[in-house]
């Protein structure tokens, strides 16, 4: 169950993420309402995950779900090119992820 919390925290960063770059300085009202919403919720989910995995592989896995997530919205919210490179680093991200999960478990 702390694998899908951390998963709804990353996803939720992403949001608030989107959230935060459309506040346009904290001047409107309903992305700001979107920031709180999403900021709350995705640091209660990513408690909830540090319940059971260490503070290190949680963060990576956060971060990288948000960082993953985040290109992907820009990819196809804002039409932002993709190249194999950014592929390729977007690959590296979830095997250094998956690496550090192996390492984790020994």
């Amino acid at each position: 169950m702390h694998w899908l919390y951390l998963i709804i925290a990353g996803t939720l960063e992403v949001g608030w993420l989107i959230s935060l770059k459309h506040t346009e300085g904290f001047t409107q009202i309903k992305p700001l309402i979107g920031y709180v919403v999403f900021g709350l919720g995705n640091v209660y989910f990513f408690s909830l995950a540090l319940k059971s995995l260490s503070m290190g592989l949680a963060f990576s896995v956060w971060m990288s779900v948000a960082v993953i997530g985040t290109v992907i919205y820009e990819g196809v919210a804002h039409n932002e090119p993709y190249s194999w490179f950014r592929v390729c680093c977007i690959f590296i991200i979830i095997i250094g992820i998956v690496g550090l999960k192996i390492s984790s478990d020994t």
